[in-house]
């Protein structure tokens, strides 16, 4: 029966082992007893179970989720997955070499599928190989590590489907759900998954390790718990590193910063110091060391005569230049107030003041910042755990054991490789025998759309989209033309036409690797990149489950020139600055899937009702197909370069782009230019498109022929 078991239950001896939680409850289940209603919607009653306790607050998210993972495809999975593992590991690290878009996105596959898939993969358990892996991302050993190596069983299988799970609800931090659960099969293999995030939104990971315990122990929360605490101090002391090295960062600036205003602080008072030891170097009866003792006679002579206040300052001067002293009225007056203050010395406060205040508000902000940093570094944390789909801190933290001291003795395995061929048998083998074909069939089988043969399978919303885009860019091209379309789709899939194409595409795809040692053929590389894919549009838009889009360039609209070679319209010198000033995209974008999910007209098919300009949405990215039926056969031409908007911060408008390009572009509108750099950029939240090139996510199979 299932058990719930508070912790204040537990024996004293355990409370060493506790002091790290703030949980309330743990929850271990072995000895199910069925329910007179069984609501189950998986055959096996213990992963039901533990679904039903991840999911415990979403009823419908569940069977929603169940569903989706009772429909995968397991080709799909078995050739993905497994493939995936053969180019990469996600424990260990790798070089950036020209195999290095391969492994990154063989690590993507990997990790979503623990972190999506993972109801399919506890089902296909048994499918899964986990070898022994004991070292660091880079194959460092210990002693210990070198005497573990001795071990029997470098590989392992779970073989009993069936397993318990211990579930400990940790801190809410940042999370209002913050759960870890332990799944122990075969009463000695402990696999850690987490589950934090909302009600609403539900986040989960499958660890790809799995400890596994010498020797079999009564209770397995003893060796849970021990994990739990390593990995809680694994987390505080990457905070506080974290935290540390913020504090350094932030120090360094403010002291940079304070040194420049501190130095011109130091400058401004050394200038102020020699105009007053200047002003101190001529006579006058305050300096009267400066006189000769003809000069000071005159002066004490002036002491009894009326005005003498008023016109010091003149005589002082006088003496000074060794000028003609004929002062008039006016003269006198003007400067009757001696002891107001000179416009150069105002100037030279002022001057002093800004810098000084400069400095007090810098301080003021390292105050601030200072005492906000601990919640900005949590907040970097808290973005670093939700990446579930890439190698960090977060999803490796069980790979690294060496500063694990455990009171069991265990070896950790790693996942290795999966195999669902056994699976897909039985299905390979309801396929019946397809009858012979007449000489009439496959003299006619050119004119058949194979796309209109019914599917047994159910569509998904995805596919029923980008169905329905492929409907419209068809009917654009051919409109009512069937028999064209079906002749050009057959003859483009045909087997040794794909061929011949792959072919060609493995081929450029090594020359754009080996662009950066062949700058020599650097455009002859570019142009035959650009024919292939504005040829062959079908070919990529069908492939982009397999295209990694690599940055080309930050796009900003071309200077347009009139006939007489004067400049016509461009951006202005400070936008292109800005866009100089930006650095380069350094990782690829991988799309998640092939199918497409929109397309709309742009305004430039509004020049021409035979050339349609049609732009294809595809998760934040743009790709523009042009169609011109102006012909006898119409021309349909693939843009090679992708717009990707990798800083948008709103959903992407057709209508707002193509009426800016359309009107900047074909009509060289400067109002459109500023429309751009002003609306487009900051107003509409788009921030600056990138060209992106189509790559191949996989290098082909005639890579190694």
């Amino acid at each position: 029966m299932r058990k719930k078991v508070s912790l204040f239950l537990f024996s004293l001896t355990l409370v060493p082992f506790f002091s790290f939680f703030s949980c309330s409850n743990i929850y271990q289940f072995y000895d199910y007893t069925p329910k007179s209603s069984n609501n189950s919607l998986l055959k096996n009653q213990k992963l039901q179970e533990f679904v039903d306790s991840v999911f415990a607050n979403n009823e419908s998210q569940k069977h929603d989720y169940i569903a989706s993972q009772l429909n995968q495809n397991l080709v799909k999975i078995s050739t993905e997955l497994k493939y995936s593992l053969i180019f990469a590991r996600p424990y260990f690290d790798f070089s950036n070499d020209e195999y290095f878009n391969t492994r990154k996105s063989s690590n993507y596959t990997i990790h979503s599928y623990l972190a999506k898939n993972w109801l399919f993969l506890l089902k296909n358990i048994e499918k899964l190989s986990f070898v022994f892996n004991p070292y660091l991302s880079r194959f460092v050993k210990n002693p210990n590590e070198i005497k573990a190596e001795k071990i029997q069983n470098k590989t392992i299988k779970i073989t009993n489907k069936n397993f318990d799970f211990i579930k400990i609800d940790r801190e809410q931090d940042q999370f209002i759900i913050n759960n870890v659960y332990y799944l122990i099969f075969d009463n000695n293999k402990f696999i850690r998954f987490t589950v934090f995030g909302s009600n609403s939104e539900l986040k989960t990971k499958l660890d790809y390790n799995i400890f596994y315990l010498e020797q079999q122990i009564p209770d397995k929360f003893l060796f849970v718990n021990s994990i739990e605490n390593w990995i809680k101090a694994k987390e505080k002391s990457y905070f506080q590193n974290k935290l540390n090295q913020a504090k350094e960062n932030l120090k360094d600036e403010f002291e940079e910063k304070k040194l420049e205003l501190q130095s011109k602080i130091s400058d401004l008072d050394s200038q102020t110091n020699l105009e007053d030891e200047n002003d101190s170097n001529f006579c006058s009866l305050e300096n009267p060391e400066k006189c000769s003792e003809g000069q000071l006679k005159f002066l004490e002579s002036l002491k009894s005569k009326s005005g003498f206040g008023k016109k010091v300052s003149q005589i002082s001067e006088f003496y000074k230049n060794s000028l003609d002293l004929e002062l008039t009225q006016e003269k006198t007056a003007e400067n009757s107030n001696s002891n107001s203050e000179n416009p150069a010395r105002l100037i030279n406060n002022e001057k002093q003041e800004k810098p000084k205040s400069e400095l007090a508000k810098l301080e003021e902000k390292y105050k601030k910042d200072l005492e906000n940093l601990e919640t900005d570094v949590r907040k970097l944390i808290y973005a670093e755990k939700n990446d579930l789909y890439q190698s960090n801190f977060f999803t490796d933290i069980t790979s690294d054991i060496s500063s694990f001291n455990s009171p069991f003795n265990f070896y950790k395995y790693s996942l290795f490789s999966i195999d669902l061929e056994k699976t897909t048998e039985k299905e390979q083998n309801k396929i019946l025998k397809s009858p012979e074909k007449s000489n009439y069939f496959n003299k006619y089988s050119d004119f058949i759309d194979k796309k209109l043969e019914i599917k047994s399978k159910n569509e998904t919303e995805e596919e029923f989209n980008s169905r329905k885009v492929y409907e419209y860019i068809f009917n654009t091209i051919w409109k009512n033309d069937e028999k064209a379309k079906v002749f050009y789709l057959n003859n483009y899939r045909k087997q040794e036409n794909i061929e011949k194409l792959e072919a060609k595409w493995n081929t450029i795809q090594k020359n754009l690797v080996n662009l950066q040692f062949e700058r020599e053929n650097y455009d002859a590389i570019i142009q035959e990149y650009e024919n292939f894919v504005s040829e062959n549009w079908l070919f990529i838009l069908e492939r982009l489950d397999k295209i990694a889009l690599l940055f080309h360039k930050w796009y900003l609209f071309p200077d347009q020139f009139a006939e007489d070679g004067k400049l016509k319209v461009a951006h202005n010198q400070e936008f292109k600055d800005f866009v100089a000033n930006q650095e380069p995209l350094s990782e690829p974008f991988f799309y998640s899937n092939k199918f497409l999910e929109s397309v709309s007209e742009g305004d430039t098919s509004l020049i021409l009702t035979t050339f349609k300009d049609l732009y294809i949405l595809k998760q934040n990215t743009l790709i523009n197909l042009k169609i011109e039926t102006s012909g006898i056969k119409p021309k349909v031409r693939l843009n090679p370069y992708v717009y990707h908007f990798p800083k948008t911060k709103n959903k992407i408008s057709v209508k707002i782009l193509t009426e800016i390009f359309h009107q900047a572009l074909y009509h060289a509108s400067k109002e459109s230019y500023l429309d751009f750099e002003n609306d487009f950029v900051k107003k509409f939240r788009y921030n600056l498109p990138a060209q992106m090139i189509f790559s191949e996510k996989f290098k082909g199979k005639n890579e190694n022929k």
